[in-house]
């Protein structure tokens, strides 16, 4: 049989490459992140991750086989614990940072999910506490410090791009009524958006996100977990999908900023819940 060369370029790659490349791989993520905050303008419901950092040098992981779900802890680098719970499932991830989340402030409290299933399990001796399987288009949004409570993102039908943030109570297994909405705007309105990364404060109670909605509007909602409050507050128009590759929540002493790197878009007073100029 004939061999056959094949002559290529240098794989050398100047600096001017480079920065082609990048700009190139910026362009196609933002494009990505744009058609699917166009085509679903909610949250991505069925994201899940293997592994999750604890408090005190834990990790935690899971691994899937034959539709049964291995959780293991591990400590210093060194399994010391598992369990195995029927399923497919992995600990959720909430927004498109790829930050995954799924144990509580408190450290006792561990979450998995799969689709409108959740299951949470003693942090320490991996035994399942309760297992809640929900009918409707339910997704994971947020837990509160101590468990108590589950945040769920509800879309009122498969193909609504409007959801309502609900709360579970996880202590009676009950969804509650009462739809968490921000009280200063009027009626209980669902709201659109995409959620881009989040910062929790110190005590685990407030929880802030970045949305973005397919207009390229962006919002922070400030949810209070322990009260079950929440407020949404509207950037300037100058905070737009342009910059959303690169944008972060930095939260301060009395203040959340709106970051693109070093440079920041907007700030927020964590105790007005307002913009601050």
């Amino acid at each position: 049989m004939a061999r056959h060369e094949v002559r290529g370029t240098s794989r050398r790659t100047t600096p001017v490459n480079r920065t082609v490349i990048r700009l190139v791989t910026a362009l196609l993520g933002l494009a990505a992140f744009a058609a699917a905050a166009a085509a679903a303008d909610g949250p991505a419901s069925s994201a899940t991750t293997n592994s999750l950092f604890a408090p005190g040098g834990r990790m935690y992981t899971t691994a899937v086989h034959a539709r049964r779900t291995t959780v293991s802890l591990w400590r210093m680098g060194a399994k010391s614990r598992r369990a195995v719970v029927d399923g497919s499932l992995g600990f959720p991830v909430p927004t498109f940072d790829g930050t995954g989340e799924g144990i509580t402030h408190d450290g006792r409290t561990l979450l998995l999910v799969s689709g409108s299933r959740y299951v949470t399990l003693d942090a320490r001796s991996l035994a399942v506490r309760r297992d809640v399987r929900l009918h409707g288009q339910f997704s994971y949004d947020a837990l509160s410090p101590t468990g108590r409570t589950l945040f769920l993102i509800q879309h009122p039908s498969p193909t609504s791009i409007h959801y309502y943030v609900r709360a579970y109570d996880l202590a009676h297994g009950r969804v509650l009524r009462q739809i968490i909405f921000d009280a200063r705007e009027k009626g209980e309105g669902p709201m659109t958006g995409s959620p881009v990364t989040r910062a929790t404060g110190p005590s685990g109670r407030w929880i802030y996100t970045l949305y973005v909605r397919s207009s390229g509007a962006m919002f922070v909602h400030a949810l209070d977990s322990v009260d079950l409050h929440a407020f949404c507050v509207d950037l300037p128009r100058r905070v737009t999908t342009a910059n959303v590759l690169h944008t972060k929540l930095e939260l301060k002493p009395g203040r959340l900023a709106v970051m693109a790197g070093t440079k920041r878009l907007a700030a927020i007073d964590t105790k007005t819940l307002r913009l601050r100029r």
